[in-house]
């Protein structure tokens, strides 16, 4: 074991791009692409970070869902990060159906743990503590084809082709070696 003084995170300012970015690989993957509006990025400068890395890490994953994709914004940050005290209740006008919010909210995690597993299934299951089969039906709910199974789904149609194009071969050798007679010739 070392032993060694590290300061919290209020000290070091300057590592707070690098974990956030850390952070939101780790939620997105690779491909994403990181948008953060200004006021965001102030508030999280703002911040003392009690809670140290985890809550950074708690912050940048809530940002990621809340933001379903879009650019980052204050809105998106836990409340008392972003200066906000209880999140303000939705008009009726502008409230979604409960089944709506419930399914975007299933639909964001299916894809953060896919993310995060590399389209790997079993581990995206093994992560969000449900069945394969559980996540595969959950999957087609939200037709959502991972990178790996879109990967073995090539391979197969390309082992088809391959198959069809031997048939092809073969039938047509076979339509060659028929006598006048409609009987097979057999060599």
């Amino acid at each position: 074991m070392l032993d060694g003084h590290v300061p919290p995170l209020r000290d070091r300012r300057s590592d707070l791009s690098l974990l956030f970015n850390h952070f939101f690989r780790k939620f997105v993957g690779e491909a994403g692409e990181l948008r953060m509006g200004p006021a965001a990025w102030a508030a999280l400068m703002r911040h003392s970070f009690p809670g140290n890395v985890s809550e950074l890490e708690h912050a940048v994953h809530h940002a990621v869902v809340m933001s379903q994709g879009g650019t980052i914004g204050v809105e998106h940050l836990p409340a008392e990060i972003g200066g906000r005290g209880a999140p303000a209740v939705e008009t009726e006008s502008r409230m979604r159906p409960l089944a709506e919010s419930m399914k975007n909210f299933e639909r964001q995690r299916l894809l953060l743990a896919l993310n995060a597993t590399d389209g790997v299934e079993f581990k995206a299951a093994q992560l969000l503590r449900i069945s394969r089969k559980a996540l595969w039906e959950k999957l087609k709910l939200h037709h959502i084809t991972s990178s790996a199974r879109r990967n073995r789904r090539a391979t197969a149609l390309e082992a088809a082709d391959v198959r069809r194009s031997h048939l092809g071969d073969l039938e047509g050798r076979c339509a060659a070696r028929h006598d006048p007679g409609g009987q097979a010739v057999l060599r």
